[in-house]
């Protein structure tokens, strides 16, 4: 037996003393505690159950109800680890309460440490690749003990299974879990198999649907049901796959949680896109700035909420570019957590979204009230050889798990990523550089887009899933503060922090992009808008004195059409002007006032 438990321990990664164990079958109770009668592992016959013992009457005991089982854990020893008393009171309410060993006394609570699953010296004694069968209860894995095979379940009953348990039932080659006929055994089967997918290649789900409620393994045993029908029914059992799901009618329904109203939300992934030297630096710097002051956002667009921001940057240097910024901005400095480079082994290397997330997360969670994680880029963090980010497989495969995390986290997650080099392109989303996956997963892009002729920046709407209202495009510009003084040459430094315009700009991302496109300031429609409402202000304007006039001002047709479309109702044109010279009604373009003008 010893080498068949060294091979076990050797499986479950566990350095320990690897004696063999005592034997299970009869527990030995400590010198405290002697079973009255029964068979041995503490199971009470039915006098027993009437009789008073220990000097209790009835009417003292009800509200615990008496002991009619117990049930003992052995550790990898072979010794005493914890005692789950099975009690059933007069009016047939069962508990289940756990006792430890202090100085050889057992003592009601959990045993401190990790869980250990109930049989374990049979378990470590199991040959290699045999079945283990895994019940919701100590009863039912005594059943199945004595017929021979090879069983166990988890301290605590359906729902408490733990991570702990897993290493012991590593070199498995089969689980089959046995599923009490309730919903809270239908539950905890699903947790434990999911929870052994990868540790055990094997796993069935053994149910028992012609059992009343509640009916369970030992209660089809009892029906006369034998050891070789049991064996021929797991047999059939399909094999288990961890695809998770929810049912709708038990999920809560929420609203979005924004950090920047209608273009941020909390638990989503946002992209900001651009070309090089367009300010996406300078633009993260006053976003993080808002939401570590809990600031108002530009145009009135409400106030951004107070937290903790973990930056992750690659491109540029914290102490001369990044932090500096951050003070031009009015960032909180102390809510400003910047992640630098993965410790492993004595070296260090970069962080990589493929397969430090585990770390990240504890983090978040050290730090506590993070609202927004920035990762600038994102292309920066992939890890090497890890993502192709031209493959949409790959990079669902990344985004997925970050997804995840946002979630359960309740954080936003902004990502950097550059336009690639088709000037040509109008779309936003197609500018962005390697594969449309990303922009699928993520729902909020946005793209800064040069406006020239105004010396301004356009923040444009790529795309934004959740958006209450359609958006406006807002624009900014730049200033320079002193934000300190260098030690070393006692010179001030200067950094640059975004400046917002009062009010939106009236174009959208494929205007703007076709505007820098043609080599014209994305301000043609907003000029042509302008020019409309001065022209007509007055009587209406012959349709042919309209396309005069805007030639006059430099306004192409096509222009001109479309701030027509863009002032919508405030624009009308109508056939009621006076004949021309073959005597026919011409058109006249009148400015139509909205009611509330």
């Amino acid at each position: 037996m010893g080498h068949r438990i060294s091979a076990r321990l050797s499986r479950a990664a566990v350095n320990a003393d690897q004696s063999p164990p005592q034997s299970p079958s009869h527990p030995p109770p400590p010198l405290d505690e002697k079973p009255s009668s029964g068979n041995g592992r503490g199971d009470f016959n039915d006098e027993d159950f009437d009789a008073p013992r220990d000097g209790y009457p009835h009417s003292e005991r009800d509200d615990v109800g008496r002991e009619v089982a117990a049930y003992y854990y052995r550790n990898l020893k072979g010794a005493l680890h914890l005692k789950v008393v099975k009690r059933v009171t007069r009016s047939g309410k069962k508990s289940f309460p756990q006792y430890h060993l202090e100085n050889g006394q057992w003592v009601k609570g959990k045993q401190a440490g990790p869980a250990l699953p109930y049989r374990l010296p049979e378990l470590l004694a199991a040959p290699s690749n045999a079945t283990v069968e895994i019940c919701e209860g100590e009863k039912d894995a005594d059943a199945l003990a004595a017929l021979g095979l090879i069983s166990t379940t988890n301290p605590g009953g359906a729902g408490k299974w733990t991570p702990d348990l897993n290493k012991w039932l590593s070199g498995f080659a089969r689980a089959n879990i046995y599923e009490h006929n309730d919903e809270a055994g239908r539950k905890h089967v699903a947790k434990v198999a999911s929870e052994l997918c990868g540790v055990i290649p094997d796993i069935r789900v053994i149910t028992f649907h012609e059992l009343p409620e509640r009916g369970d393994v030992s209660d089809w045993l009892q029906t006369g049901k034998t050891r070789e029908e049991l064996i021929a029914r797991a047999e059939q059992a399909p094999k288990f796959f961890a695809l998770g799901s929810v049912r709708a009618a038990d999920e809560e329904i929420e609203d979005c949680d924004w950090v920047w109203p209608g273009r941020f939300a909390l638990k989503k992934i946002g992209l900001i896109t651009g070309l090089p030297d367009e300010g996406k630096g300078v633009l993260l710097s006053d976003i993080i700035a808002r939401v570590t002051c809990g600031a108002l956002w530009p145009c009135s667009e409400g106030a951004a909420p107070t937290g903790n921001v973990l930056l992750l940057t690659a491109e540029d240097d914290i102490n001369d570019t990044v932090i500096p910024r951050l003070i031009a901005a009015d960032a909180d400095l102390k809510r400003v957590h910047i992640v630098k480079m993965m410790r492993e082994a004595g070296k260090e290397r970069m962080f990589s979204l493929v397969t430090d997330l585990p770390a990240l997360r504890q983090k978040v969670v050290e730090i506590g009230d993070v609202k927004m994680i920035v990762i600038d880029p994102i292309a920066a963090y992939l890890g090497i050889g890890k993502v192709d980010s031209f493959r949409a497989t790959d990079v669902r495969a990344m985004i997925g798990p970050l997804k995840e995390f946002a979630e359960e986290l309740r954080l936003f997650i902004l990502g950097v990523m550059h336009f690639n080099k088709k000037m040509d392109v109008t779309n936003l989303l197609l500018r962005v550089s390697d594969s449309l996956a990303y922009t699928a997963a993520a729902r909020h892009v946005y793209g800064i887009v040069d406006d020239k002729d105004n010396n301004r920046k356009l923040f444009v709407k790529g795309k934004n899933n959740l958006a209450p209202r359609e958006q406006k495009t807002l624009a900014f510009s730049f200033n320079t503060c002193e934000v300190g003084t260098d030690k070393r040459t006692v010179k001030p430094i200067f950094r640059p922090y975004i400046v917002w315009a009062d009010e939106p700009v009236d174009i959208t991302a494929t205007e703007a992009l076709q505007a820098v496109a043609g080599s014209k300031s994305p301000s043609a429609i907003d000029n042509a808008k302008h020019f409309l409402e001065a022209l007509l202000s007055g009587d209406p304007v012959g349709s042919k004195d309209v396309h005069e006039a805007a030639k006059e001002n430099g306004i192409s047709k096509r222009t001109l059409d479309r701030a027509r479309e863009a002032l919508g109702a405030h624009v009308d044109i109508k056939k009621d002007g006076p004949p021309n010279e073959k005597n026919e009604i011409t058109w006249r373009w009148h400015w139509m006032p909205k009611k509330e003008d």
